[in-house]
């Protein structure tokens, strides 16, 4: 088994940029929402602390595929 990263990842094109960040943007408001009863409870509270740090990582893989999509543009 090789430890290359997946293409999308390591070589993404316009497409998967867009594709990956439409899903990552209702990911989080999708999880926001079903967390949350968004007009009333506040959302960065101690319970909700570990699906904040599951959407900042995914926000951090995004970041790093924007990254290496524009260094090889």
């Amino acid at each position: 088994m090789s430890n290359t990263p997946p293409q999308w990842l390591a070589k993404p094109t316009k497409r998967h940029i867009l594709l990956v960040g439409l899903l990552l943007l209702s990911g989080i408001l999708l999880s926001i929402l079903g967390i949350t009863d968004i007009f009333t409870t506040p959302i960065f509270v101690r319970k909700n602390i570990l699906i904040i740090f599951l959407q900042l990582a995914a926000t951090l893989v995004y970041i790093k595929m924007v990254k290496n999509y524009l260094q090889k543009k």
